[in-house]
């Protein structure tokens, strides 16, 4: 969870709250007066089951009610929400930062609709490593950042497990979650868009009911436990496993997947255990993908 005051926890909890925003595309700044709506999606992945490894491309979806010309795919921009304290001045929270795929004008109605992405939408290419074999998860993960100019966060740290081989063919970003999966974590690009590896922390965060609507709240009432990982390596024909696999496993697909890597994995894994919900409710910026709530 981001770090804020506590004037912005007083205030991000009332009922009645007041909020500012900022859109920096390509250098040119757009305000509440310029935008009509956005949309952000993420997570730490797109599986129903618990998507160990991450790699999830998060999604904003922004609508200004002006004709924006020349907009360009992959160009850079930030957003940033700010919530307004008792004292009158505005806290800011970075939401991230992205890049446009995909722009419509509606000249009828005068609005441009920019789709954007973080920084994983540009690590769909090919990877092809010039490392020696065997090699290590942390020379192919320098290799990574060199190759695509990406950044790691401060003091990123991963076990420096060995590969003996490079898979037939894999993207920059599937050989990054390969490495977080090895990890036991999730990889994700942080508020700053810089690479990390995460594992899920507790927040702090309570929701009580009047957060939410009488039918905000949808919760499963069979609790998830956690009993087991399957991995198929490369040929898919070849299959490890660890833990319990008559119960509720995890099933992952790990080319650099050992017997003994994967026996840490689950060792690091087999005590989660949640009730999977669903929340509609007035929302807190400051909280990140893999923060716990209650």
């Amino acid at each position: 969870m981001i770090s804020t005051s506590a004037a912005y926890k007083t205030a991000i909890d009332n009922t009645s709250r007041m909020f500012d925003c900022e859109l920096v595309l390509n250098g040119q700044a757009y305000t509440k007066k310029d935008i009509v709506s956005f949309t952000l999606e993420e997570g730490l992945g797109g599986d129903k089951q618990l998507p160990l490894g991450g790699g999830y491309i998060a999604g904003l979806t922004v609508k200004i009610k002006r004709i924006i010309e020349g907009l360009q795919e992959m160009m850079p921009s930030t957003l940033v929400i700010s919530v307004r304290k008792d004292d009158g001045s505005y806290e800011p929270i970075k939401l991230g930062s992205f890049f446009v795929v995909d722009v419509k004008l509606d000249r009828n109605s005068n609005y441009t609709e920019i789709k954007l992405e973080n920084e994983f939408c540009r690590l769909s290419g090919n990877y092809e490593s010039s490392l020696q074999m065997p090699t290590s998860a942390r020379a192919i993960l320098q290799e990574i950042v060199l190759a695509t100019g990406i950044h790691t966060v401060d003091g990123l740290t991963i076990i420096d497990d060995v590969m003996t081989a490079m898979p037939k063919k894999v993207s920059y970003r599937e050989a990054i979650i390969y490495i977080a999966q090895l990890n036991g974590a999730f990889a994700i690009f942080d508020r700053e868009g810089k690479l990390d590896f995460i594992k899920l922390r507790q927040s702090g965060k309570h929701i009580t009911k009047d957060m939410y609507k009488p039918s905000g709240l949808v919760r499963g009432e069979i609790l998830y436990r956690f009993r087991g990982i399957e991995n198929k390596l490369e040929d898919e024909k070849k299959v490890i496993t660890a833990g319990n696999i008559d119960g509720t496993e995890l099933k992952l697909t790990n080319p650099w997947m050992t017997q003994s890597v994967l026996d840490r994995v689950y060792n690091q894994c087999r005590d989660l255990n949640y009730y999977p919900y669903t929340l509609e409710w007035r929302g807190d910026p400051a909280l990140e993908v893999g923060d716990w709530i209650t």
